[in-house]
């Protein structure tokens, strides 16, 4: 049944050496950006991780876990077996939903422990005076529980945007290299797009990690549209997912 596909698909991601490799990996390079040459506490450098360092390459780290999946099972044929016991269309979508939540719980996990290390490691009070701006805001207004949900969840999620990207690129690459690195390359050709006006500006990926939308009144509002800017892009991108490897797999 296809809860069944879902469940082993998802043991496959979740207890792969990958995840784990991404995870631990992602973890440290977190952990090695803090700011040496302050001494203020676990929000600022939480803060500072998540603006410079290693920070970006959460987009390689939610890719990795399963996002090349489709096409392993692909040159190797092993799909044929799992299409027998479900439809192809069952099979594509379970692999777009456990793309999406395996590349989500790589970088959620990972910034966890952030910042459990920060907590053992800084104070956590903020000695910094530095005056926030974007999500930062809510630093300013003591809030800090709710900008570390809200700076986390939108890169777990932005992260499942470029890994479906990547899983929807797939069948047409036949590369597993080409198809973990591409969200960083695409990251920057995107970005350049947005910049000379190719792209609206809604679908700035980029600021929505920092600044939130101003459309409507209040943080909260503006974070759930940005959420619903990216669910719509993790749909489009794995409705042609599934549109494409489906006719591949039909023309076998």
């Amino acid at each position: 049944s296809t809860i069944k596909l879902l469940i082993q698909e998802l043991q496959r991601a979740l207890f792969s050496r990958r995840f784990l490799l991404c995870t631990l990996g992602y973890t440290i390079l977190l952990c090695i950006s803090v700011d040496r040459n302050s001494d203020a506490g676990v929000i600022y450098q939480f803060q500072f991780i998540y603006a410079t360092g290693f920070y970006m390459l959460f987009l390689i780290c939610a890719t990795m876990p399963f996002a090349d999946s489709y096409l392993r099972d692909y040159c190797t044929k092993s799909y044929t077996t799992i299409i027998q016991q479900t439809t192809i269309t069952a099979y594509l979508r379970t692999k777009v939903i456990v793309t999406v939540l395996s590349g989500a719980l790589c970088i959620m996990i990972s910034s966890i422990l952030l910042i459990c290390y920060l907590v053992f490691r800084f104070p956590l009070n903020t000695l910094s005076s530095t005056d926030y701006d974007g999500y930062g805001v809510l630093l300013n207004d003591g809030q800090y529980l709710l900008y570390f949900v809200i700076r986390i969840s939108l890169t777990c999620v932005i992260g499942s945007v470029y890994a479906t990207f990547a899983l929807m690129c797939s069948p047409i690459l036949k590369n597993t290299n080409a198809v973990n690195f591409l969200p960083l390359f695409s990251f920057y050709i995107f970005n350049e797009l947005i910049n000379f006006g190719y792209i609206p500006e809604v679908f700035n990926l980029t600021k929505i990690l920092y600044t939130p939308y101003s459309f409507f009144d209040g943080m909260i509002s503006n974070y759930l549209f940005s959420l619903a800017v990216l669910v719509g892009l993790i749909t489009l991108f794995g409705s042609c997912f599934v549109k494409t490897a489906r006719r591949q797999i039909s023309n076998d």
